[in-house]
């Protein structure tokens, strides 16, 4: 693919899509392009749990706002 060309959004989000049971493929995929880290993180975060009150605090720390967490 010469530079200046894309593949359609729907493609790459379905490619990602078919990766949502492949950790570190789509780990791969997040820093591949910065369009494509919005879907790739959505499957990664797709499910968070905490081990406990110390994990959830630095959580909230790490994201005060609850809008900019990757949860969101």
């Amino acid at each position: 693919m010469s530079t200046g060309q894309r593949l359609p959004p729907e493609l790459c989000d379905h490619t990602i899509d078919q990766l949502r049971n492949q950790p570190k493929a789509l780990k791969a995929c997040s820093v591949v392009s910065k369009l494509w880290t919005p879907r790739s993180q959505k499957h990664i975060f797709s499910t968070i749990s905490f081990n406990g009150d110390p994990d959830i605090v630095s959580w909230q720390n790490a994201f005060p706002d609850p809008c900019n967490s990757p949860e969101c």
